[in-house]
């Protein structure tokens, strides 16, 4: 009896092994899904087989469904509780789910069985890089080097830690080294351009940026670094090699293109083109010549599809380029109230569509003379006979676009939105359509407080009429939890509880437009945002953005932060940046979000530096009485003087510097605010210390400044010396131009 059951389990065994090497074919294809119910036929002949269970516990992995995953392999785990490959898919499927410590426990198992199991190694280094132990993560990536010293994807993790570490140049050689072994893995390239730009060698990081989009031309976060870094690059290196990546940067949806400005207008600016428009205008304007000569170099000198992309996309940030356009501007408009486009639109509407955009986006900033007033009312009362007699001249539309806003004359009742070619169609979207849905939502907004404060009624009515900031697009950021992008700026945080990590409540506080709510949103695993702001005009587009982006985890308050004291409801994350510095008491503010915030929690919070800000406190000082009633007129004659300065004026210097410059609500907020505090770092650690509040470090977009710092300062790697950092402002004062941008916790 004994030998035929023995017969009988071989002949089972048999049965189910040729089902689960059917399910492996299928799998081994990516039929996933019809290897899984194959390996469970196999397991129910033979539920004893590991290798079985361990490939059905891969299979649910990756098809995403962890918990069943997860049973399977700890099913293997009881029959072959030393089986380091079944703890290292155990502990891969934990990883994944954030488990850090769980999953550190079953990588160490698998080493602990099998000292060389290089993938366990290098995937324990990553929990260990995410739990915020970065010297046992070193530990592990290096025992892996040793066993495999050219595993490119180890070199470039090791150089990750490296890098978070302060260890720059030890990144950089781990990177340059994982590169040598293999090339072709965008990622690395990627990694080597960010601290490349961190060592302040922009121009080696743009090449390997340019790579790695070569490599892997989707992936945003290679061109949202190509974008912000590209303006670093030294001057006389931007030429038009450089002019096709960025047509394609503006024509690439879901980045920031902000900092595309200079970079492309500095190639703008140096073709040959220019020089035609120049001496085209010049004539146009001193000899009134209006035959075509002059007309068709004028508008083949405007059709550069990199000029287009600019203006179309971005607020240009070139003081010669505005200087230009505003002659080009005042140009056109002479030929359009004098017919000289009457029969041959097509060639100019593209460039004047683009114009009127670039005037939208800026607010009306340009300069104008008088003369041009009296032009833009005979072309205002063109359109509106044109509107009466229910026509649309698509160039007299776009150029009134490109000096007033159109919403006020129009309603999209009036016209015919939906048949109109392209560059028509979009700049009736843009000054039409979305305004009037701004002014919809502006009656649904719900309420959290009231605003009672004389100066926050005084802001709020700032802000109602220039809303801030004026944005098209949001940057790209990584979708992470929270703890990780914390720990990506400051690798040292220690791993506490207190807070919800993995689907926490943030409070944006201040929310304006809702560019930083939603690039929060955006970018945060499982969080759930409140933002909050006093104008409702701001937070109208930002609810119509929020839409068009179908972002979800965001509800939209209008009220006071001054007035959310008895707020039930308490926050992992607070986010306040360029707000509290425009309160009259804003210590008052900095102690109503703190009492909002729980133990534990964290806080961004971005003011004014005093140091930086000299030549606005200047500015400011000069017109202190009119601050709040100053007309934007009075903006564009103050903007005027000082575009026209001589290059010796340090005015210009400064304020060109500043893209708040460029834009009338942007402006208005830097230099003619109603309502302003600057501060000194050691006035903030007064103001740290009362408050009972951990200050982690700043937050800072020129990633070089890491550098010099720690130079300065090698005895202090967690960069969080409030002292220091007054001493680095002090030697370098235009650190902190924008504003002080930094993180504490409670």
């Amino acid at each position: 009896m004994a030998v035929k059951r023995s017969h009988k389990q071989n002949k089972t065994t048999l049965r189910a092994s040729k089902l689960s090497n059917k399910a492996m074919q299928y799998h081994q294809i990516g039929k996933i899904g019809e290897a899984i119910p194959i390996y469970k036929d196999a397991l129910k002949i033979f539920g004893h087989d590991i290798n079985t269970l361990n490939n059905l516990g891969i299979a649910y992995f990756q098809i995403g469904n962890f918990d069943q995953a997860k049973r399977t392999f700890r099913r293997a785990l009881n029959i072959a509780p030393k089986n380091a490959k079944i703890h290292y898919d155990l502990a891969n499927v934990l990883l994944k789910e954030g488990r850090l410590t769980d999953a550190i426990e079953h990588y160490q198992a698998a080493i602990s069985m099998a000292p060389n199991f290089v993938a366990a190694l290098g995937n324990c280094g990553l929990a260990y890089k995410h739990i915020g132990k970065p010297e046992q993560a070193i530990t592990c990536f290096e025992r892996s080097l040793t066993l495999q010293p050219d595993d490119a994807l180890v070199l470039n993790n090791l150089g990750t830690i490296f890098g978070t570490l302060g260890r720059f140049d030890d990144a950089i050689q781990c990177f340059r080294k994982a590169l040598r072994n293999n090339a072709t893995i965008a990622q690395i390239h990627f990694n080597l351009g960010k601290y490349l730009i961190i060592k302040g060698m922009a121009n080696d990081a743009i090449q390997h940026y340019q790579n790695a989009i070569q490599l892997d031309a989707n992936e945003l976060a290679y061109w949202q670094s190509f974008a912000d870094h590209i303006g670093m690059v030294e001057g006389h290196i931007i030429d038009g090699s450089f002019e096709s990546l960025l047509i394609q940067c503006f024509n690439r949806s879901g980045i920031n293109k902000n900092n595309l400005a200079k970079p492309a207008a500095h190639i703008i600016l140096q073709q040959p083109m220019m020089a035609q428009l120049h001496h085209a205008i010049a004539a146009q304007v001193t000899d009134d010549v209006q035959e075509p000569a002059q007309k068709k170099q004028i508008v083949n000198a405007l059709s550069h599809p990199l000029l287009i992309g600019l203006l179309e996309n971005i607020v240009n940030t070139s003081v010669e380029l505005e200087l230009l356009l505003t002659a080009v501007r005042k140009t056109l408009l002479s030929m359009v109230v004098n017919g000289l486009f009457e029969k041959d639109t097509d060639d100019a509407l593209v460039f004047i569509c683009a114009l009127a955009n670039q005037c939208f986006f800026n607010e009306y900033v340009f300069f104008e003379t008088p003369e041009e007033r009296m032009q833009v009312e005979l072309l205002k009362q063109k359109v509106q006979a044109d509107m009466q007699d229910a026509h649309v001249n698509p160039l007299y539309f776009a150029m009134l676009g490109a000096y007033r806003p159109l919403r006020q004359l129009i309603n999209p009742s009036d016209i015919d939105m939906q048949n109109q070619r392209a560059p028509f169609a979009l700049l009736l979207e843009r000054h039409i359509q979305g305004p009037f849905v701004e002014l919809e939502i502006s009656h649904t907004l719900p309420s959290i407080s009231q605003i009672i404060q004389t100066t926050s009624q005084q802001v709020r009515a700032q802000y109602e009429k220039n809303p801030y900031p004026r944005w098209i697009d949001v940057s790209y950021h990584k979708r992470d939890i929270l703890d990780s992008k914390l720990r990506g700026l400051f690798p040292f945080l220690a791993n506490e509880a207190g807070i919800n990590a993995n689907s926490p409540d943030i409070l944006i506080a201040g929310c304006g437009t809702g560019k930083h709510a939603i690039e929060v949103a955006m970018s945060v695993y499982g969080a759930t945002i409140t933002a909050i702001d006093l104008s409702v005009s701001s937070l109208s587009y930002a609810v119509r953005k929020a839409l068009e982006l179908d972002i979800a985890n965001i509800k939209f308050f209008h009220g006071d932060i001054l007035e959310l004291g008895g707020m039930e409801k308490k926050f992992d994350v607070i986010e306040s940046v360029g707000v509290l510095h425009h309160m009259l008491d804003p210590m008052a503010g900095f102690r109503a979000l703190v009492s909002l915030l729980k133990p534990g929690g964290y806080m961004k919070i971005g003011l004014y530096s005093s140091i930086a800000r000299k030549y606005i406190a200047d500015a400011r000082g000069a017109i202190a009485s009119q601050l709040s009633d100053i007309t934007d007129d009075e903006i564009r004659e103050f903007r005027n003087n000082i575009l026209r300065s001589p290059e010796t004026d340090p005015r210009k210097g400064f304020f060109s510097n500043y893209r708040d410059f460029f834009g009338m609500s942007e402006c208005r907020d830097l230099v003619f605010h109603v309502q302003e505090h600057c501060f000194t770092l050691p006035q903030l650690k007064t103001i740290l210390d009362q408050l009972e509040l951990s200050f982690l470090g700043f937050e800072l977009h020129n990633r070089s400044i890491l550098n010099t710092y720690q130079n300065l300062f090698p005895t202090n790697p967690k960069r969080n010396s409030l002292e220091n950092w007054h001493a680095y402002e002090l030697k370098y004062p235009n650190t902190f131009a924008g504003m002080y941008q930094f993180w504490v916790k409670k």
